[in-house]
């Protein structure tokens, strides 16, 4: 999957939201409570709009006249099937539309859960004070991605493992 993303150079967006963070936007900014189908009083609806927001900016500045995205949003805000018509978007995506589906059955999802789970396991080996021999290897293959990351800040660190005698040695 990294070689995929070091080929293709597919761009990847991180979207958090956490409640203290909901709780200052929605203080700091006034959104209305709904729209559409998004209840933006939950966290989960307002960062996939957030995310929705950020991947629309990005098409409209990197496309080709009038070329559109179809997105596909792995399910669990809506079932498997489902989709969101959203008419004002639709100039940037396809039909103006929103599609859920599951990893199953649209298989470039696999390539967003394998994105999250690259930049998640790489926070945390970062946070690790040493490294063994495994995290140095599962760090070499994940680097690649992070020039993939379109909207997080990069951070470089020295790869370097814990041997079996305690002596470092350099990765």
């Amino acid at each position: 999957m990294a070689e995929i993303f070091s080929i293709y150079g597919f761009p990847i967006f991180v979207q958090t939201l956490d409640p203290i963070t909901l709780k200052d936007v929605r203080q700091r900014t006034s959104f209305p409570d709904k729209m559409g189908p998004f209840n933006l009083k939950k966290q989960e609806d307002l960062a996939l709009v957030f995310l929705l927001i950020r991947i629309k900016g990005y098409l409209e500045e990197t496309r080709l006249a009038l070329e559109t995205g179809r997105v596909f949003v792995d399910e669990g805000f809506k079932k498997n099937g489902v989709a969101i018509h959203i008419p004002f978007w639709e100039s940037v995506f396809s039909d103006g539309l929103i599609c859920f589906a599951s990893s199953s059955s649209i298989f470039p999802i696999q390539l967003a859960d394998f994105a999250a789970f690259a930049l998640n396991r790489t926070q945390l080996l970062i946070g690790k004070p040493t490294l063994n021999s495994l995290d140095v290897e599962l760090m070499k293959i994940l680097t690649p991605i992070a020039w993939n990351f379109q909207n997080i800040e990069r951070k470089g660190i020295e790869l370097t493992e814990v041997v079996e005698n305690n002596d470092v040695a350099d990765g």
